[in-house]
């Protein structure tokens, strides 16, 4: 009784199109504002909470905010946005939220700390239910957006024991932190679909043999309009874009002053409350140049990248500058500074490095290569959870400078 259908479609031999910049177009990735404009807690006389199980929710087996041991003592919350199928909250109270939870492995009721939330609306009002981690929170959005899920938006979070109480919050009425999550719907079955072979041919020409096929300047590949063309993607993206802006001090040994993620996206918006005025100018205007926005129409990508280091200030303390490249450091998310007598301070052999006398040359370039065990990896912001994480960057670049003696 369900028809699904492929749409497929190719430009004709006139078909280009333009790549646009800042300030005309301006990707979604983290933009979400720093400092929050709503306040979610406990509404008044309905705190301090535990973390118990109500009848109304889950089948009485799940755990949410209870305020009292009544049968219907449940903490109402206040300050929820108008939708809130897109986020979760994390507590920030400083006494923590434990109880016993059932735990499939080992069979028994274990005590843990839940600090993670998602909102329960019943009747008009709003209940925080509690999970352990962020990813049951995640998949507790992704039920209740998806019916296709076919589950019980509280199956995805834990099962209390139905006789505890769990331990008091405290006195204390904290504001929750709200996190942001698009709910993602469940992988395709295979099984229910009946894959039937294309019809038609592969002609080249365009469908429309009547058509006025003289064009204006605008339709020859743009360069009357926009002063250059291009034929493939890629002869763009040769072209370098601002990446990040380092500043550190010089020291008389060599060591490893910073360290940066390789993603073709860009480093993530700083934020404004613990970086310099010239940081927050140069990473927020100059953070989205052409290979992110052609990045953002592709699911994936392969390939190295190429980096230009220039130099800055008085070149002639300079002494040798150092580049390396450390293709398992995933964990890298945004400019680091390496803390002084860490293991990220110091130049690590077995790595590709690169050396040279900024006294010689204030500038460097470099290529990143492809060491990544995949046919390709994300060109844009993922998740990055365990499992996905090679296939988010190309690692990470570390980087230092020696002055001379």
């Amino acid at each position: 009784d369900r028809v699904d259908i492929n749409i497929y479609w190719r430009g004709g031999d006139d078909f280009s199109v333009a790549v646009p910049a800042l300030s005309a177009l301006s990707l979604p990735w983290n933009a979400y504002d720093n400092k929050q404009k709503v306040e979610v807690r406990a509404s008044e006389a309905y705190y301090p909470y535990y973390v118990g199980q109500w009848r109304n929710f889950g089948g009485a087996f799940h755990t949410i905010l209870r305020y009292g041991t009544g049968m219907d003592h449940v903490s109402q919350f206040e300050g929820f946005p108008t939708d809130t199928t897109a986020m979760y909250f994390e507590y920030t109270g400083h006494a923590p939220l434990k109880a016993k939870i059932y735990d499939s492995g080992t069979q028994q009721y274990v005590e843990k700390i839940l600090k993670f939330g998602v909102n329960f609306a019943l009747d008009g009002f709003n209940y925080m239910a509690m999970a352990e981690s962020e990813d049951q929170c995640k998949r507790y959005l992704d039920y209740q957006k998806f019916p296709a899920y076919k589950r019980a938006p509280a199956d995805a979070l834990p099962i209390i024991r139905d006789d505890d109480t769990g331990t008091w919050g405290g006195q204390e009425n904290p504001a929750w932190t709200i996190k942001y999550y698009t709910p993602a719907p469940p992988e395709p079955n295979e099984s229910a679909f009946v894959l039937v072979e294309h019809q038609g041919d592969e002609r080249e020409s365009v469908e429309a043999p009547s058509a006025n096929l003289t064009f204006n300047t605008f339709y020859e590949s743009g360069r009357g309009v926009f002063g250059e063309n291009f034929v493939d993607f890629k002869d763009l993206a040769r072209r370098y874009q601002p990446y990040c802006d380092v500043s550190f001090s010089i020291k008389d040994s060599l060591s490893i002053d910073a360290m940066v993620p390789v993603q073709p996206w860009g480093l993530p918006i700083p934020d404004l409350k613990q970086t310099s005025k010239s940081t927050q100018i140069y990473q927020i205007y100059n953070r989205e140049g052409f290979i992110p926005i052609l990045c953002s129409a592709y699911q994936f990508f392969r390939g190295g990248l190429r980096f230009k280091l220039v130099m800055q200030g008085k070149t002639e303390n300079y002494g040798n500058f150092v580049v390396m490249h450390y293709p398992e450091r995933h964990d890298i998310a945004d400019l680091t500074v390496p803390g002084a007598g860490t293991i990220d301070s110091v130049p690590l052999s077995n790595y590709g490095y690169y050396i040279q006398s900024i006294e010689v040359n204030n500038i460097i370039e470099f290529e990143i290569p492809y060491y990544i065990p995949l046919n390709s990896v994300f060109p844009n912001p993922c998740n990055e959870e365990a499992r996905l994480k090679l296939a988010c960057k190309l690692g990470s670049i570390a980087m230092g400078c020696t002055a001379i003696k």
